[in-house]
């Protein structure tokens, strides 16, 4: 590889084996750091696990104390949505512990991430929260309901939303 580039792993399997302990019940959400070096995912009722993505080593899990949704990284935080709370937790990937946790109304769920900001479905709210490490930024008004999210790395974010039936 060439030097100071982070790569993809490209050996990564779908059912491979974490090292160093389990991932916990129920693993769900996976969302990688913006040079792909951890994986982060939502785990059990409330936590959420850090992997080594390269060595696939368990290096720790951090209590939410909610049940997670969905999950995304930034490159200084992680940002994990609890839907039935209307709230998103913002984890510093430095210390490894919740920094905040930010309301955002109508159900917050699909959440996608730039390398400054997280765009959350709010589903119920017909809108997309844009958030930043330090608490709310915007949002976008929709038509619809918003159901999936994807980002480019030119920052285009395409969405699926679900429409009232025509009349």
């Amino acid at each position: 590889g060439e030097s100071g580039k982070s790569r993809l792993p490209t050996d990564i399997k779908p059912n491979c084996e974490i090292k160093k302990g389990p991932i916990g019940s129920a693993p769900g959400d996976i969302a990688f750091s913006q040079d792909y070096a951890r994986a982060y995912v939502t785990a059990g009722g409330d936590s959420l696990v850090v992997i080594d993505a390269f060595s696939f080593f368990r290096l720790r899990a951090i209590p939410l104390g909610l049940a997670p949704g969905h999950v995304a990284a930034t490159a200084d935080v992680v940002f994990v949505t609890h839907p039935s709370v209307d709230s998103v937790s913002v984890v510093s990937i430095a210390s490894n512990a919740i920094v905040r946790r930010l309301a955002v109304a109508g159900a917050p769920d699909a959440v996608v991430a730039s390398p400054t900001r997280a765009f959350v479905a709010a589903r119920t709210a017909n809108r997309i929260a844009v958030l930043s490490s330090n608490g709310s930024a915007g949002s976008i008004a929709l038509a619809g309901s918003p159901r999936q999210l994807a980002i480019a790395r030119t920052s285009a974010l395409p969405a699926s939303i679900s429409t009232p039936a025509a009349l």
